[in-house]
């Protein structure tokens, strides 16, 4: 029996002793106890079915005929959003307005330490939060965008997005979470993935890849002990054109208007981040695509 049915069942009260242990086990339940006792204080409005259908009967003068009910198990209702309560219980316990956040702006990049020492890299176009004040009681970051992570050893590590959670101990490792991509490669030890209801232990050189919801895992045999836009390089293999281009305009600050171009081609190569010429050629010219720099922030890529 897996944890999402096991959680779903203690949720719901239906769980036996054995399995109470056995999930135990695999999850710290103290997260969703401190929930489950918040949430106990909100009450729903009294509600009485009969006096309510009675008075509808009276204002209508209409027969209401008391249609069939099926009774489900509790716990198969539950079942369904076991897989995500995760995510939205840390976000209520552990994220609010007091959280410290660090932003890398379009064309920046931002290093910072967290409480443990632990070091956060920062791509271009990203955000990440946390709460110094939880920090010792869990180690928690959501991340909207890239960031490489030197993780010191301790307790678990977990990296929120809203495509899943990367859990470690203590690692190196990258997660790349843009729109329609979710990639994590992982540069030493092992790390945890959760994606929808797919668990994946990713170990050293090798990578998880998401891209419009097609799940690939890939050894990558990484040569570096980083990834490669910490040495200001961006590289691809065999990913659609439209997100080359975004990488493009996240790294240089700049908007690209592509003209009479194919967009879901597959792109394989690199640009470099310090010459916005050079690296406009290097994504154009294997295409056999032209590209003019209008100014500083606007760019068109045509085909002839």
């Amino acid at each position: 029996m897996n944890k999402e049915h096991l959680l779903a069942k203690w949720l719901s009260g239906e769980i036996t002793p054995d399995e109470l242990q056995a999930l135990k086990q695999l999850e710290d339940l103290s997260v969703y106890e401190k929930i489950i006792a918040k949430t106990a204080l909100f009450q729903p409005p009294l509600y009485n079915e009969d006096v309510q259908l009675e008075s509808l009967k009276r204002k209508t003068g209409l027969t209401i005929k008391q249609p069939k009910i099926r009774k489900l198990k509790p716990w198969k209702a539950i079942a369904g959003i076991a897989a995500t309560i995760a995510v939205i219980l840390t976000t209520v316990l552990f994220f609010n307005e007091s959280n410290t956040v660090v932003i890398a702006e379009k064309g920046k990049k931002e290093t910072f330490n967290l409480p443990d020492h632990s070091i956060v890299k920062l791509n271009a176009s990203s955000k990440a939060e946390y709460s110094k004040k939880q920090w010792n009681k869990r180690r928690a970051l959501k991340l909207d965008g890239e960031a490489f992570f030197e993780v010191a050893h301790g307790k678990k590590f977990d990296v929120i997005t809203k495509d899943g959670i990367v859990s470690v101990v203590g690692t190196q490792f990258n997660v790349k979470n843009r729109e329609n991509f979710y990639e994590i490669k992982c540069f030493e030890g092992i790390v945890r993935v959760q994606y929808n209801d797919l668990t994946k232990l990713i170990t050293k050189g090798k990578s998880f890849l998401v891209i419009n919801g097609i799940v690939t895992e890939n050894e990558d045999h990484l040569l570096s002990n980083q990834p490669d836009w910490l040495q200001n390089r961006s590289k691809f293999s065999s990913i659609p054109y439209q997100m080359v281009l975004k990488e493009f305009e996240r790294i240089f600050d700049v908007t690209i208007s592509a003209n009479n171009v194919d967009l879901n081609y597959h792109f394989t190569g690199e640009f470099n981040h310090n010459d916005i010429n050079k690296a406009l050629k290097t994504i154009t010219l294997p295409l056999q695509l032209q590209y003019k720099l209008k100014d500083d922030k606007t760019v068109v890529i045509y085909a002839d």
